[in-house]
């Protein structure tokens, strides 16, 4: 697929960005394990870091519009402060 390029819309792209996502969850999943590098590292921040992140991504996916509406408040922000700091 380096080679390739494959076009945004295509079945092929599709099956690699999957691909990639799976094997990117594979590695979250023993990220734990490669930091206290110990059998137990099943403690309450394991949880509660599984949980913002899954949280996190679901308002990625399902939320775009939000996403939009939160990008352009920071924009409208960054160019007051802008604005107040040439006064």
């Amino acid at each position: 697929m380096l080679l390739k390029h494959p076009l945004p819309n295509s079945k092929s792209f599709r099956w690699t960005a999957w691909l990639y996502g799976v094997g990117l969850a594979l590695a979250t999943d023993e990220f734990g394990m490669w930091i206290r590098l110990e059998d137990d590292y099943w403690i309450r921040q394991s949880y509660d870091a599984i949980i913002i992140v899954t949280l996190l991504l679901i308002n990625v996916a399902l939320f775009k519009p939000l996403l939009s509406w939160l990008k352009e408040i920071f924009a409208t922000a960054k160019r007051f402060v802008e604005k107040t700091k040439s006064n």
